[in-house]
């Protein structure tokens, strides 16, 4: 019986120390299986993605907040318009995404089914800040905005 049981131990030890050949899969394997993304860290806390036209120009531009670093996870990360349209005005000048349309309004949200868009318009694209709302009774009142989406006007994505 002691026999048995050292070798069944000798056995786990040996099964456990034996690297795993079907782990993580390496780039090229990844790449073949599954589309390519490229993230653009604008900020310590934004991300970027970018969608291009046909002649390689941008055509769409999503910021959304970092949910991860090295060092933590942010279960609750929300961008805040303040820091997100400088971030955008950046990126894109303003001979490229021309001046800020004028609305008798001002800025345009919509609400509907928990859920906000506001769009921040100028003369050659567009900035929609999607987030959630909740209803605190009387009224709905924005929780985050969890993406911004830039596009041109003029440009049309492949």
């Amino acid at each position: 019986m002691k026999n048995a049981i050292t070798a069944l131990i000798s056995i786990a030890v040996l099964v456990a120390s034996v690297p795993c050949t079907a782990a993580a899969q390496n780039q090229l394997q990844l790449e073949q299986k599954y589309p390519k993304v490229n993230a653009y860290a604008v900020r310590p806390n934004i991300l970027l993605t970018a969608q291009y036209a046909s002649d390689g120009q941008v055509c769409e531009m999503v910021l959304e907040p970092r949910r991860w670093t090295e060092e933590k996870v942010v279960l609750v990360s929300t961008l805040s318009e303040d820091e997100t349209i400088p971030v955008v005005e950046e990126m894109v000048p303003e001979s490229q995404r021309g001046k800020k349309l004028k609305t008798p309004l001002g800025v345009l949200s919509a609400v509907a089914g928990g859920s906000i868009t506001t769009t921040h318009n100028y003369e050659n694209i567009t900035i929609d800040f999607v987030g959630s709302t909740r209803n605190n009774g009387s009224h709905d009142m924005v929780v985050g905005y969890v993406v911004a989406v830039v596009k041109w006007r003029n440009r049309s994505c492949k």
